[in-house]
């Protein structure tokens, strides 16, 4: 979806082997997006991060615009790519000369001058976004592994129902840490969520001791990014019978940790298999407690899982960059 007179988009550039690309100043593509009707804008290559095959900017979110201002703003009080136009200035001619209608409009991506894959993409022109939602609000891949004491970023982009990241702080993001390797009890702690920008949060995870930690992030206390909590419905040694709330598909949670507990008592074990027409976890190691259905559940994600090596050791790999650029978006 695009927003009138604000549309903001993303685009990561990979080579031929679907890999990102990295490297110096001479790898750098022309990207350009629009809605059909409106000028092409060229997005500006992000400087943030470890490779810079990444390109983000705003275009006018409306069909029919004749012209974009660009990145400055000299006569405008305020940025109307952010604001709004709060006045008559020329600057704002964008988002006063435009036919700002909502519905469905041709989005295209066009890199080094070839169309990226999917474009023209329809996309659904709306006023503003709406309330986040947790099944479209993602956890961004992060670093797999940290120091201890030192620990790693972890972002949350929050969106609506129809996929927009979200332009204001809604808040209700929170984000808790887990002990993997801890056989009984929790060791979990809630770390400070900050906003950033377009509905985006950032929180430090900084664990003192080194082993392997899980991560959750909710919106107003549902989970996000594919978790899942409920109430066990039965329980053998090594299987688990999750609640209706879980997934229906096979494999669905194969990888992923699994935390089953009674109030602070519980024990965290990884899925072998699982029966999405029996909501049936098969998982590793076979419980140490007894597990009836007075006791909880939560399923964090193999993607939400964060190896911490002591202080003084490294896993760190070399980068190599790959040329010439194939695309998507």
């Amino acid at each position: 979806a695009a927003i009138m007179g604000q549309g903001r988009l993303v685009v990561t550039t990979r080579d031929a082997f679907g890999n990102d690309r990295s490297g110096t100043s001479d790898s750098q593509d022309v990207v350009l997006v629009w809605l059909q009707g409106s000028k092409p804008v060229v997005l500006a290559r992000s400087l943030s991060g470890p490779y810079t095959g990444r390109y983000e900017g705003r275009y006018c979110g409306c069909t029919g615009c004749s012209r974009w201002p660009g990145t400055s703003y000299p006569m405008c009080r305020t940025l109307p790519e952010v604001d709004g136009c709060a006045s008559e200035c020329d600057d704002c001619a964008c988002f006063k000369a435009c036919t700002c209608l909502q519905g469905i409009a041709p989005l295209n991506v066009l890199v080094n001058g070839a169309n990226a894959p999917d474009s023209p993409r329809s996309v659904m022109v709306v006023d503003r976004p709406g309330v986040a939602a947790p099944a479209y609000t993602e956890v961004l891949p992060s670093a797999a592994e940290a120091v201890a004491g030192v620990g790693s970023t972890v972002w949350v982009q929050t969106r609506d129902a129809s996929g927009m990241d979200c332009a204001e702080d809604g808040g209700g993001v929170t984000l808790k840490l887990a002990r993997v390797d801890v056989a009984t009890g929790t060791s979990e702690s809630w770390p400070a969520v900050n906003y950033v920008t377009d509905g985006l949060y950032s929180a430090q995870l900084a664990p003192q001791a080194a082993g392997t930690y899980a991560f959750q992030a909710y919106l107003n206390g549902a989970p996000v990014s594919g978790g899942q909590v409920g109430v066990v419905q039965y329980s053998q040694e090594s299987t688990v019978t999750l609640d209706g709330g879980a997934s229906s598909s096979d494999g669905y949670y194969v990888g992923d940790v699994l935390w089953v507990h009674y109030g602070d008592y519980g024990q965290m074990v990884t899925v072998l298999e699982y029966q999405g027409f029996l909501r049936r976890c098969t998982v590793t190691p076979r419980f140490a407690v007894s597990i009836n259905n007075s006791f909880a559940y939560e399923v964090f994600k193999s993607t939400h899982l964060m190896q911490v090596v002591p202080a003084g050791v490294s896993g760190a790999t070399t980068r190599a960059e790959c040329r010439p650029a194939d695309t998507t978006l």
